[in-house]
């Protein structure tokens, strides 16, 4: 993953009919994750409730998608690709964080939940996503 792209955080990846794609968004992008909690109040607690994390939910939103080529790569996504995605529900491996060695970025899995596409008369079409995760995320450090 030593491509950048723009500057931009996030990184996809998806397995499409056996070919890997890789593809980010250019425009905006976006990333959050909210804790799951449960209230809780017991004798010690002297009748103050508290909030208990149970686990947690994340997301991301890509706008202006485009897709990374490496050398020699010819993979490319394109419209159809994304739309199949989001009917099947594909899974994407999701990169966050800064791309360049030693950067720590959060790796998890993610599926379309929203694709939309915007065009106009005087420009290229652009292409967004909203992804919600699928497994929990797990911290790494590019080498």
């Amino acid at each position: 993953m030593s491509n950048t792209v723009l500057g931009y955080n996030i990184l996809l990846k998806a397995t499409i009919e056996s070919v890997e794609k890789k593809f980010a968004g250019t425009t905006s992008n976006s990333f959050s994750i909210s804790a799951e909690t449960k209230d809780s109040i017991t004798k010690d607690d002297v009748g103050a409730k508290r909030k208990v994390v149970t686990g947690y939910s994340w997301e991301a939103g890509v706008e202006g998608l485009v897709t990374i080529k490496d050398t020699g790569e010819t993979a490319i996504l394109d419209r159809n690709d994304l739309i199949e995605m989001v009917k099947s529900g594909t899974e994407i491996d999701v990169v966050y964080g800064p791309a360049g060695s030693g950067a720590k970025v959060q790796k998890g899995k993610a599926v379309i939940t929203a694709w939309s596409e915007s065009t106009d008369s005087e420009s290229e079409g652009t292409y967004s996503v909203t992804l919600g995760g699928t497994s929990a995320l797990t911290g790494q450090t590019i080498v």
